[in-house]
């Protein structure tokens, strides 16, 4: 093959390879990138967008002390087991009397152990109460915050649970409400559904405390095996715009023509 019979490349073939980069035009703001462009939103979903960080935050809050809290509670009964295992039971502390002592300063010693241990326990016993009346408030704190989202796509939960309330004379039994607290963020779905039939809410009011305990964990399995698809908000009818008002308007039959006089009774 001579070198004439060689494949040359020609400009514009060049051209055609290789475009040259366009230059943004900053006069007309062409330059500015879609990302950019899809980022910047209208002050509505600024503001939309800091309160869904503020509630997300508020709830890792919730829930860091929930978990803290729980941590401690469930340390405390395995210290509790531990130490009951291994000692017995505490015995209750009794006062000593003089009559049981040979001297009075042997009663004296007996009497002074005994308000030791005695303040000790009831220190012990009060920050027991504390730390379950914290467990507590957290949990409340998590309840009325998974109602409020959950209320979001039932609007008549509210509704349901004060009938479940109202059958359950005024307000749940202590075991159910602790049930209640430790379903967590299931609990206003499991609420939902025990509360949707007065017969059922009556049938499981007259079940005995494990009864109820156990239809409560069947209503939650089922849940969660079942999940059912979340209602959609209703969507509202958009306004009609003025043009459209404008054409839908009955026209004067006096500045009709002929044919739109026809047409307008559907004669022609």
């Amino acid at each position: 093959m001579s070198i004439e019979e060689e494949q040359t490349v020609t400009p514009e073939d060049v051209e055609t390879t290789q475009a040259p980069e366009q230059e943004p035009d900053l006069e007309n703001g062409s330059g500015e990138s879609a990302e950019n462009q899809e980022t910047n939103g209208t002050p509505e979903d600024g503001e939309v967008k800091k309160e869904e960080a503020a509630q997300a935050k508020r709830q890792s809050a919730i829930d860091r002390r929930f978990a803290q809290l729980t941590w401690e509670k469930n340390e405390a009964i395995r210290k509790a087991q531990a130490l009951e295992q291994q000692y017995g039971k505490p015995e209750e502390l009794k006062e000593p009397s003089m009559q049981d002592f040979d001297s009075i300063a042997d009663w004296q010693n007996a009497l002074s152990t005994y308000l030791t241990q005695k303040a000790e326990q009831d220190t012990a016993k009060r920050f027991e109460q504390q730390r379950q009346e914290q467990f507590q408030i957290a949990q409340a704190a998590k309840l009325e915050t998974a109602e409020a989202e959950f209320a979001k796509t039932h609007p008549d939960y509210q509704n349901r649970i004060g009938g479940l309330v109202h059958y359950a004379g005024g307000e749940l039994p202590q075991h159910l409400s602790d049930a209640v607290f430790e379903l967590g963020d299931d609990a206003p779905a499991v609420l939902y559904e025990l509360s949707k039939d007065p017969t059922d809410v009556m049938d499981l009011i007259n079940l005995s405390p494990m009864a109820q305990l156990i239809r409560i964990g069947e209503v939650r399995a089922s849940i969660k095996n079942n999940p059912k698809p979340t209602p959609k908000a209703p969507q509202i009818p958009q306004p009609v715009s003025l043009a459209q008002s404008k054409s839908n308007a009955k026209k004067d039959i006096h500045k009709m023509s002929d044919s739109d006089f026809l047409r307008e009774r559907g004669l022609y």
